[in-house]
C-alpha cells in the first residue's frame, strides 16, 4: 500500500452488547480528541506569548540601562526603567515554562488516555473482523 493510501475501512457486525460498549469507548474516545486538540491550543498560544516575551527581552536588553522602558499593565502602559522591566520579562518567562510544561504532561496524558482507549476498540472488534 502507497503511503498516501488510508488504511481500507472494514464493517463488521457486533452483537447488541458489544456494540453499546463499542459506541461507548467511541463517544470517549472523540472526547479525548477535542481534549487534544483544546490542550494543543492551549500550548501554542502560550508558546507564542512564551516567544514574544522572550524576543521583546532580548531587544530591550540590547538598548541602554539608562534609557526609560513603558511596561504593559492591562491595556495602558507604565513608565520603568530598562533592569525592571527586564527582571520582569524574565519572571514572565520562567512563569510561561511552568504553564508549557503542565500543558504538555496534560496533553501527554490525555494522549496515553486516548491511545488506552483505541486498544480497547481494537480488543473489542478483533473476534469479528473477518467474520
Amino acid at each position: 500500500m502507497a503511503e498516501s493510501e488510508a488504511p481500507r475501512e472494514v464493517q463488521i457486525r457486533l452483537p447488541d452488547e458489544q456494540m453499546k460498549q463499542y459506541m461507548k469507548l467511541h463517544t470517549e474516545d472523540e472526547r479525548l480528541g477535542e481534549n487534544l486538540g483544546k490542550v494543543s491550543a492551549q500550548l501554542d498560544a502560550e508558546l507564542r506569548t512564551r516567544r514574544t516575551k522572550f524576543l521583546t527581552r532580548m531587544e530591550l536588553s540590547k538598548i541602554n540601562t539608562q534609557s526609560p522602558a513603558y511596561k504593559p499593565i492591562g491595556k495602558a502602559f507604565v513608565l520603568d526603567n530598562i533592569p525592571n522591566t527586564l527582571k520582569t520579562l524574565r519572571e514572565d518567562i520562567a512563569l510561561c515554562d511552568k504553564k508549557i510544561l503542565m500543558i504538555k504532561k496534560a496533553g501527554i496524558y490525555v494522549a496515553n488516555q486516548q491511545d488506552q482507549l483505541k486498544m480497547q476498540i481494537n480488543e473489542l472488534v478483533k473476534p469479528y473482523i473477518g467474520k
